[in-house]
């Protein structure tokens, strides 16, 4: 009677088949080669952002190093400089009394157009693309 009771409370107990941990297995799986994938994408456009941010951040340098000349010291022209060993390439270019110039002159002032231009190299998966940032700028003459 007692291995007829304890065959019976073995008997009900429903467990986790072969086929149903299989299943779960690929489920898991699926599931976190997805997460994988993610993380690198994010970890690509990071890199993206972060170069973009740097360009920003070159353009601006610049640009404030003008403006912290008086408006008579800048000197119309193009002049090029070379950052982080060669990676990005900055053209700052003045131009006064020009078509550009001329539209925003209409306040009666004099002024200069400041175009900011950066250059680089992004590396992809496909092969290295050149990109560019460009950022412009109104200094007008203003009398102290």
């Amino acid at each position: 009677m007692l291995h007829t009771k304890l065959y019976r409370m073995h008997k009900n107990e429903d467990g986790f088949t072969l086929l149903e941990i299989m299943i779960s297995t690929v489920i898991l799986s699926v599931g976190l080669l997805a997460i994988g994938i993610m993380q690198i994408s994010s970890i690509d456009g990071d890199a993206k952002a972060r170069e973009i941010t740097e360009a920003g951040t070159l353009a601006m340098d610049q640009l404030e190093t003008l403006l912290a000349k008086d408006y008579t010291s800048i000197s119309t022209g193009a002049d090029q400089q070379v950052y982080n060993d060669g990676k990005y390439t900055v053209t700052v270019t003045v131009t006064e009394n020009t078509e550009d110039t001329e539209n925003v002159a209409g306040l009666g002032v004099d002024v200069k157009m400041v175009v900011m231009t950066v250059a680089w190299q992004s590396k992809y998966e496909d092969g290295v693309k050149n990109k560019t940032f460009s950022m412009r700028h109104v200094i007008p003459m203003i009398d102290k």
